[in-house]
């Protein structure tokens, strides 16, 4: 459960902002669910449980501030990837990540029922390319993230600012580019969140 408030008790507020789960008290064998709490209620995926009984790799990637894509990969089988995207209820970011066990407690190893591990859990940010190409220094970002602008600054400090670069980014092979010559005082760049 992903959520958007700091106040989630962990026996819990029954909301979130999106939502992986599966659910398998009428249904079997169970199958997983997604909600986006957009208004459209759950997407049922062709996933089951026992297509995932080797694991599963859940990767979540925020396109704006409330817009997303979903990706749920058994591994096990990699050909079934499913992917859903959607809009979060709300502009918020999401702050609190809530793992839960609904079923019953598990009977060993082998039990695919009511086993539940993370074995990894990584938060990356979007990733700004940099490298040098004779006098310039060239930019790039994924193009789907047309809502973060290229700013610079001459220093780091706790009164750095930050300003626009120009010229604008050009859409080159899915991947937004800005190329800028290599002259005056030192540089650092980073991308900014448009409001």
């Amino acid at each position: 459960m992903f959520m958007n408030a700091t106040n989630n008790n962990f026996g819990g507020v029954n909301t979130a902002a999106f939502r992986c789960q599966v659910f398998g008290y009428f249904v079997n064998p169970a199958v997983w669910h997604l909600n986006d709490a957009s208004g459209s209620g759950d997407t049922i995926t062709p996933l089951d449980v026992n297509a995932t009984a080797a694991g599963m790799r859940l990767d979540l990637t925020l396109l704006s501030t409330n817009t997303y894509s979903f990706t749920m990969t058994p591994l096990g089988d990699s050909s079934l990837a499913y992917t859903n995207s959607g809009t979060l209820t709300t502009n918020l970011p999401i702050n609190w990540i809530n793992f839960r066990l609904y079923n019953t407690a598990s009977s060993g190893m082998e039990d695919t029922a009511n086993n539940y591990e993370v074995s990894s859990f990584t938060i990356s940010g979007l990733p700004l390319n940099i490298h040098q190409a004779g006098p310039n220094v060239i930019l790039s970002w994924p193009g789907l993230f047309t809502n973060f602008a290229l700013v610079s600054s001459t220093n780091l400090g706790a009164n750095a600012s930050w300003n626009p670069v120009q010229p604008d980014p050009v859409l080159v092979d899915g991947q937004n580019v800005v190329t800028n010559p290599i002259a005056g005082a030192r540089t650092f760049y980073r991308l900014r969140l448009l409001q």
